[in-house]
């Protein structure tokens, strides 16, 4: 887990100041790899939106754990708009303060 987190924080730094996006997939066994995505949201700085090929290639191929974004500048705590997209995708959300890295995940079920 230590090795995804170093690499969403450089995907992250790399997308400063628009908030960074991606997933996380289970390879098996336990296994996670981070993707990482362009943030193609019409606002990058307070909003996110990942890559449609990225996504749908993945929630067709693989076991995806986690839709990953941050909030730039701030804590991890849900917005509502976060809430609801999870609950709707029913796929957890894994939301980074930045630059802190502190990580709140939300279930779709919460």
């Amino acid at each position: 887990m230590i090795d995804i987190v170093d690499s969403i924080k450089k995907h992250f730094d790399s997308e400063y100041p628009n908030e960074g996006c991606g997933i996380v997939i289970d390879l098996g066994s336990g296994t996670l790899q981070w993707i990482p995505s362009k943030n193609v949201s019409e606002t990058p700085e307070t909003a996110f939106e990942i890559e449609e090929r990225i996504f749908v290639e993945n929630i067709l191929y693989s076991n995806i754990v986690g839709i990953v974004h941050n909030h730039v500048d701030s804590d991890s705590k849900p917005s509502q708009q976060d809430i609801d997209a999870c609950k709707a995708i029913k796929i957890p959300y894994w939301i980074f303060s930045y630059p802190k890295m502190k990580l709140t995940v939300i279930y779709p079920e919460d």
